[in-house]
């Protein structure tokens, strides 16, 4: 008997910490200085790999074209699955002459196992007869024509403006919105109002670098389930909208 209420005592110890922990962890929050958050998250994320558009482009394929092509890869695909389809497509066709010269079956193959591959094959074999005949295969740094492309939205037009083109352009992805909104930064509901917003909030020096901290900031430490609140290192500044969990 006395063993059972003794671990009945200790079950309600440990409830009581946990939900002290968590009081703890929304209390006295200070304003925000995205300045001092962007600061700490660039060093966190040091220990992470880098987001697969931005480690592409380290790794040689950094014009409009290869962007553009690799962000239709990466689409609802994680980086570690993009990351080396991408350069699979690109040493087996690294010009848009030479990918428009595949055939779709063969694209897809070099894709797989990046989702909806035989979509995105058909529609990146389009992009590259498109490049190489009406653009002499040189993808122009324009949004209204990236956007022209079949799978191609703001996301992958920004994201591939910013990193080739050297435009200012943000790019928002699950990670970045997510983040942002939960960090009540912004109250968006879809990446599109995301961008605006943020277009609005954020000094203009970070709308490029956003998606590169965000992105592995969002796979490993302010994850979409149970986000790791203890370790943040902006958690004296994040609202933590929506979060009812933690870890």
């Amino acid at each position: 008997m006395c063993a059972h209420v003794s671990s009945i005592r200790l079950l309600d110890d440990s409830c009581t910490l946990t939900l002290q922990m968590s009081v703890s962890l929304k209390r006295a929050k200070r304003p925000f200085n995205i300045h001092a958050m962007l600061r700490r998250i660039r060093q966190e994320v040091k220990q992470f790999a880098d987001a697969a558009m931005f480690d592409l482009a380290e790794q040689g394929y950094a014009t409009p074209f290869h962007q553009l092509a690799a962000c239709i890869i990466s689409v609802r695909t994680r980086d570690e699955v993009s990351l080396p389809a991408a350069i699979r497509l690109f040493q087996a066709a690294p010009t848009p002459a030479a990918m428009s010269r595949l055939s779709t079956a063969r694209m897809a193959r070099l894709i797989r196992p990046s989702s909806f591959y035989e979509t995105k094959a058909y529609n990146i074999r389009e992009l590259a007869k498109r490049v190489s005949e009406e653009f002499g295969g040189k993808l122009p740094c324009d949004f209204e024509i990236m956007t022209s492309f079949r799978g191609v939205g703001p996301k992958c037009a920004n994201l591939t403006l910013g990193i080739a083109c050297g435009a200012t352009e943000i790019s928002v992805d699950v990670h970045v919105g997510r983040v942002t909104n939960r960090w009540g930064y912004v109250h968006t509901s879809t990446p599109e109002a995301t961008r605006l917003a943020l277009e609005k909030n954020l000094p203009r020096k970070y709308w490029v670098e956003i998606n590169r901290l965000l992105v592995p900031f969002g796979k490993h430490v302010c994850t979409g389930r149970l986000p790791k609140c203890s370790v943040c290192p902006v958690l004296e500044y994040c609202r933590q909208v929506g979060v009812t969990e933690h870890r």
